[in-house]
């Protein structure tokens, strides 16, 4: 649908300029601008709502599940091994069940 579209335009929009302020404090030397940043993600914020209402469901359902996959793919500890050789189907099951 167009919410779907316009969510997705924007997030990535906003991600960007996100992104962009981070790259000019990295790269230009320039302070940090954390109220910009602060600004910039709750417009982000903002569309993933869009997104969320849109599909049928919340943020808690989303981030719940996320967590699911991130143990599904590396148990308890981050591991570089297991972030590149990746079991995909057992992903894909904690995000469905």
């Amino acid at each position: 649908t167009h919410r779907i579209l316009h969510a997705a335009i924007g997030a990535s929009t906003e991600a960007a300029e996100l992104l962009d302020q981070v790259k000019k404090h990295i790269y230009y030397g320039r302070e940090l601008n954390k109220l910009n940043l602060f600004e910039e993600t709750g417009d982000l914020l903002w569309y993933l709502a869009i997104l969320a209402d849109e599909l049928g469901f919340d943020f808690e359902d989303a981030m719940k599940k996320n967590l699911e996959k991130l143990k599904a793919r590396y148990g308890k500890k981050f591991v570089k091994d297991k972030a590149i050789n990746r079991d995909l189907d057992e992903e894909l099951q904690s995000l469905s069940s």
